[in-house]
């Protein structure tokens, strides 16, 4: 967010700002055109444009093909910025759009500043290093199965054909390694998981979340210590993306809720979507698990944080984010988002200039 008295922006700033190597338009906030004003020399050199030839068009005639992304994007951004007065920054594959709004000295948005930052290179050093860390994870992980499976085994043997050599304190003991070695284990096989998930493609299709989450639902609660719960699923919410890898998230998401609504009798968790105003960005579709749980105090809880770290490399592959809100003993509510939202509105104001250009 920048404020400005345009009183004060001069010849030489004008100057100063179009020879700037970064990639930068002003536009007017005259939605949902957004019309370039001025633009500097390092966009000129992206598009081969001369500034007459940019001034006075809309932007999303200006940042069209296939690398700059959809024009719903563009718009959805640019009305955050609107509507929320924060610069917003939209991502396509290794470039990125900072949308920054001018305010007047009132407070009104008088410009929003649109800046194109090519990350490719940064990016694929962080894709190289990603792929190593995965690579070793993925070793060091298979190298400790081995020797937690003979702990576990030969304890296995040990309480089996030893029991009555054993006392009670040494029976206690053994189960405190079979327990510790099968934590360990699972810890594993959560690495192993989440190493995976950067490896395969990304397979999108159209399908009905709220049945996987159903289904998800039922398989932990079948699953586990059959106790009471308040099981809430909104009905027909549908989504675009990859059915396996969202299946992940779920069962994360809701055995994190069931773990920790263990203490409660009254125990409930439900699971929706809402649009908008989750958490202040107009303009997008959320999805979210929430319970009555222990909120954010997880020091009675076992965990080993891997979960929801899977979590976040699903959804951010999915091109979304993860969020969550709570308070102690009031429980916590776990957001994610998948792609920008398609509302009616945007459609027919990019239509509509389609159709005017």
């Amino acid at each position: 967010m920048v404020r400005c008295n345009s009183a004060d922006l001069g010849p030489d700033f004008q100057l100063v700002f179009e020879e700037s190597p970064d990639d930068v338009l002003v536009l007017l906030p005259d939605t949902p055109r957004y019309t370039a004003v001025a633009a500097t020399k390092g966009r000129l050199g992206s598009m081969d444009r001369t500034r007459q030839q940019i001034i006075g068009q809309s932007v999303f005639d200006l940042v069209s093909g296939p690398r700059a992304g959809s024009p719903e994007d563009l718009l959805a951004s640019l009305e955050r910025v609107l509507a929320t007065r924060v610069p917003d920054t939209i991502e396509v594959r290794y470039l990125r759009f900072q949308n920054i709004p001018i305010l007047s000295p009132s407070g009104e948005v008088r410009h929003i500043l649109h800046r194109t930052v090519d990350a490719t290179e940064w990016e694929r050093e962080i894709d190289r290093a990603r792929r190593e860390l995965d690579a070793f994870s993925h070793s060091v992980t298979h190298d400790l199965r081995g020797p937690l499976h003979s702990i576990d085994g030969f304890c296995e043997l040990l309480q089996e054909e030893n029991a009555g050599q054993l006392n009670a304190e040494g029976r206690d003991r053994l189960n405190m390694v079979r327990k510790a070695a099968q934590r360990m284990a699972q810890i594993i096989e959560d690495l192993l998981r989440f190493t995976r998930l950067s490896r395969g493609e990304l397979r999108r299709m159209p399908f009905e979340l709220s049945m996987l989450a159903r289904s998800v639902a039922m398989q932990i609660q079948g699953g586990k210590d059959g106790r009471p719960l308040k099981l809430k699923i909104q009905d027909g919410v549908n989504v675009d993306g990859d059915p396996h890898l969202l299946q992940i998230v779920l069962e994360n998401l809701l055995s994190n809720a069931w773990k920790f609504t263990s203490k409660r009798a009254d125990a409930e968790i439900e699971f929706g979507s809402g649009q908008s105003d989750a958490d202040g960005r107009p303009g997008e579709t959320y999805y979210y698990v929430r319970d009555n749980g222990v909120g954010f105090d997880m020091r009675e809880f076992q965990g080993t944080g891997v979960g929801l770290a899977t979590v976040k490399r699903v959804v951010e592959r999915h091109g979304g984010r993860v969020w969550a809100v709570g308070q102690v003993d009031k429980g916590a509510t776990f957001y994610f988002t998948l792609v920008a939202s398609r509302t009616s509105a945007h459609w027919a104001a990019v239509s509509k200039w389609d159709s005017a250009g």
